[in-house]
């Protein structure tokens, strides 16, 4: 009998431990709801000679996502848009730096300053910042875009370090219903982890 309840004391003890243990390893969650949007910067990968398409297609993409995250900006989790005028070509290089840097070593990347000095207008501790590359044929015969890919970095803005970074699929426009339907999808790929957070 005594070896009885010495064998159920030990395995009541060795589950305590273990579910102590399992607890202390859980990742501690971001509480990321409410972001500041910065306006894309683009990268366009085998440009035509038509640089219009691309101009186009900037601006399209620009007045897509506004009005989508001003629709629904609790499911996108967007609090405000940060004031673009603010933001000049130098800033958005270094911008597109964070993404080139991101993509390989996202923790120990140093942010550059006038990426810091971005807080000062600022309501939120955390930005969204988005890279949308493009791919083309570069041939002068076939105008239309062929690939379309999302890069999301999350930014907090207090403590100046890259808290998040995904890369959606490279989609086709062409088998996706277009440009504005395959941006929404590479979007709603990123938000999917996102919530994992």
């Amino acid at each position: 009998m005594k070896r009885y309840t010495l064998t159920i004391l030990t395995l009541l003890l060795l589950l305590s431990f273990s579910s102590y243990a399992q607890t202390g390893k859980k990742k501690k969650r971001l509480d990321i709801e409410q972001l500041t949007y910065f306006e894309p910067v683009f990268f366009h990968i085998n440009q035509n000679e038509q640089k219009s398409i691309y101009l186009k297609f900037e601006k399209d993409s620009k007045v897509s996502l506004d009005s989508l995250f001003d629709k629904r900006s609790k499911k996108y989790r967007i609090k405000e848009k940060y004031n673009t005028a603010d933001l000049n070509s130098a800033i958005e290089n270094e911008i597109k730096y964070l993404f080139e840097e991101g993509a390989n070593n996202f923790k120990n990347i140093k942010i550059p300053d006038s990426i810091k000095a971005l807080n000062k207008n600022t309501n939120t501790q955390y930005g969204i910042f988005l890279l949308i590359n493009t791919t083309s044929t570069g041939y002068p015969e076939i105008n239309d875009i062929i690939k379309i890919q999302v890069e999301a970095i999350i930014l907090d803005l207090f403590k100046n370090n890259i808290v998040f970074y995904q890369r959606s699929k490279d989609l086709s426009p062409i088998y996706n219903q277009g440009n504005k339907a395959t941006l929404l999808k590479d979007l709603n790929y990123i938000y999917r982890r996102i919530k994992k957070l």
